[in-house]
């Protein structure tokens, strides 16, 4: 068994919880600020697999907003989540299988 006190598994569940909310967000194409805000903390970015770092609520809604904008569906599986707390401050590192559905849907042509 690990050293992690209780209360850090606690927290480490909140974050698990946040991030969870965050995907379901983004499925749900609900890019509100207000929705970001309750989820990042002013200074909280989110690094994307090429390595953009998006920093704030509203710069992860607006990026999300036109990111996500040429899908017509997604749907997003965060598992294997590691968080490291270091007093008030955590790093969280997510694997996500993504499935991302374009705009248009393929219909052959009927002869």
């Amino acid at each position: 068994m690990t050293d992690v006190q209780p209360t850090a598994w606690v927290d480490k569940l909140a974050l698990t919880e946040l991030v969870t909310k965050y995907f379901r967000l983004v499925d749900d194409k609900d890019f509100a600020v207000e929705q970001m805000q309750a989820i990042f903390t002013d200074d909280g970015s989110v690094t994307r697999p090429n390595d953009a770092v998006i920093a704030g609520p509203a710069e992860i809604a607006e990026s999300n907003s036109k990111s996500f904008a040429r899908f017509r569906a997604t749907q997003h599986l965060p598992s294997g989540f590691v968080i490291e707390l270091d007093g008030d401050q955590a790093a969280v590192r997510v694997n996500v299988m993504a499935m991302h559905l374009g705009g248009r849907l393929w219909r052959p042509k009927c002869a």
